[in-house]
């Protein structure tokens, strides 16, 4: 099993010299003992260890949101949106980490100012830390199914409402905010049926007792001998909360970390691409090989069956002699022509076609037009188009309209 590396970081300014607490222990063997000292004190214990971060509560809001289905990247996008009013600052300047999507299609959410993360982030790195996981001190206690956990603490008072919910005040609006908290969850029917309080012994839970008895409320006092940071330890271990290590601050694993392992793969893989590739470059000189076979015997079939044609066989050279062999037909036929003769007669204006026919590669149409000079464009346009010979049977004018034939003989005809 990976060590467990918890350390606790403190409100205030945060530098490389700040005094924190850390905490040692193997996953399922309990906790270790508690130790102090400055950020760069407690780096090296974070050498073959899976570290973890509890940041002040009262720096993360947590909060949900109710969103519709879709994927990760969109509704990171999305929740700024749903939470603005809820925000203190502006939404491009706050850090978003998404916890598990519940039942009731609640999507928890933890937010902290993008600047307190950066400063967070930066003061870690120098010191030589780099986290796994990251969230509030407060989703650390020990929580269960139907209940509110709160622990005093000094001034502080930590409250978890549930697996990825809770918050932190101090002592003074303590029972302030507790009360506004539980009736509000109550109207939601989400309100607990006890409060666990987690204290050390000199620390008087009175207040709570008559806060439980007021809101009907069972009281589970729970005072402790043993460390703050030795009981968020146990928690973290079986209820792990949102993790605030995201987005930009999510933990990149060097690559040299995976290369070692894989160096002895990777070269076998790399031999079987070049067998691969080698393998390949035969394929392709033994099928150009066939090719230039194939294609010889063409050419002798063709000098064969057409001992008078030159240059090299091809399909439109081999079609052009089978059509003079049918008794002369166009070389390019009916819908060739009408093909190449499509887009002019589309583009002309005020044309109409009133007949057409075809015969021995000539077209011929029957056209009401505008007017002559309507008439002589089209002639040259179908010319510079098509390179046929165009000529302009008949034309006589019919009211305000001419009335012509076009005669077109396509190429080699």
């Amino acid at each position: 099993m990976v060590r467990q590396l918890l350390i606790r970081l403190y409100g205030g300014e945060l530098t490389e010299e700040t005094r924190v607490q850390w905490i040692v222990y193997e996953p399922g063997q309990g906790s270790g003992s508690v130790s102090q000292g400055t950020l760069r004190e407690a780096a090296p214990y974070t050498l073959g260890a899976r570290v973890s971060l509890l940041v002040p509560g009262e720096q993360v809001l947590l909060t949900s949101v109710q969103v519709p289905n879709m994927n990760r990247q969109r509704l990171i996008k999305a929740i700024p949106f749903a939470l603005e009013e809820q925000l203190l600052g502006d939404p491009e300047e706050q850090h978003y980490a998404l916890g598990k999507q519940e039942g009731d299609g609640d999507m928890p959410v933890a937010v902290a100012a993008l600047s307190t993360m950066s400063k967070w982030h930066q003061t870690l790195v120098a010191a030589g830390i780099q986290g796994h996981y990251m969230s509030a001190d407060c989703l650390a206690l020990p929580w269960q199914n139907g209940s509110w956990s709160v622990l005093l603490e000094g001034d502080r008072v930590l409250v978890r409402t549930g697996p990825q919910s809770g918050l932190v005040c101090d002592k003074d609006n303590l029972l302030v905010i507790l009360r506004l908290a539980l009736k509000e969850a109550q109207n939601q029917e989400q309100g607990p049926e006890r409060m666990v309080v987690f204290h050390a012994p000199a620390e008087d839970s009175a207040s709570l007792a008559d806060l439980c008895k007021e809101l009907d409320l069972q009281l589970q006092d729970e005072p402790f001998e043993g460390s703050v940071l030795g009981l968020m330890a146990s928690a973290l271990e079986t209820l792990p909360a949102i993790n605030l290590l995201q987005g930009d601050f999510s933990r990149r694993v060097r690559l040299d970390k995976f290369w070692q392992p894989w160096r002895a793969t990777a070269a076998i893989l790399a031999g079987l691409l070049i067998l691969r590739f080698s393998a390949n470059i035969v394929d392709y000189f033994v099928l150009s090989q066939r090719s230039d076979n194939l294609q010889a015997q063409i050419e002798q079939v063709y000098k064969t069956a057409l001992p008078t044609a030159k240059g090299v066989p091809s399909r439109n050279r081999v079609q052009q002699r089978l059509n003079q062999l049918k008794g002369g037909e166009s070389t390019q036929g009916f819908l060739a022509l009408l093909a190449e003769c499509g887009d002019v007669l589309r583009a002309a204006d005020g044309l109409y076609i009133r007949s057409t026919r075809f015969k021995e590669g000539q077209l011929d149409f029957d056209l009401d037009v505008r007017d002559l000079q309507t008439l002589d464009k089209l002639k040259q346009d179908l010319i510079k188009r098509t390179g046929a010979a165009v000529e302009i049977q008949t034309a006589s004018t019919r009211g305000d309209r001419v009335e012509t034939r076009l005669q077109i003989r396509s190429k080699g005809t």
